[in-house]
């Protein structure tokens, strides 16, 4: 019985494996592989785009006024002349999928500022090599610098971050 036991813990102890949980993961691709291949680093950048709000989802800035009318029972509708306030214009969608050119973007816009802020930080980086970076980086500055114009124009002064 003796001999079964320590036959038993020697093979325990010699099976352990260290690197058993650090798998990569299944679902998503991981930040060191996405900073490491030059397609994926443009696809990050091209991704950085979606910050520009074009306005033309389903809560497009012309139903917040007298120009269009929502038929849609479930959706902000007309606001009436004079009653869209700081207060209330939360009520607008505040999301790049639903909201489109929302009027409150305080929420995405600085998730957006985040990704940006870290593409810029990544591209210090000088093992990064990638054609046209400094055309990427000049890029990501521009789009960066006009959120914070569409918040400034919005909410007046922000916290630059």
């Amino acid at each position: 019985m003796k001999r079964y036991l320590i036959v038993i813990l020697l093979l325990s102890f010699f099976s352990c494996n260290d690197d058993l949980l650090d798998i990569p993961p299944k679902d998503r691709i991981s930040d060191d592989i996405v900073w490491s291949d030059e397609a994926l680093i443009k696809a990050y950048h091209n991704a950085l785009y979606t910050s520009i709000y074009h306005g033309f989802n389903i809560h497009m800035q012309s139903k917040a006024t007298d120009e269009a009318y929502c038929s849609i029972t479930w959706d902000i509708g007309n606001i009436p002349l004079g009653s869209l306030r700081a207060d209330n214009v939360t009520s607008v969608a505040d999301t790049h999928w639903t909201g489109g050119a929302s009027l409150y973007i305080w929420n995405s816009a600085f998730q957006d500022i985040r990704k940006i802020n870290l593409f810029l930080d990544k591209m210090t980086d000088e093992s990064i090599v990638v054609a046209n970076k400094a055309r990427l980086v000049a890029e990501a500055k521009f789009l960066r610098s006009y959120i914070y114009f569409l918040l400034i124009e919005r909410f007046g002064g922000v916290p630059i971050v």
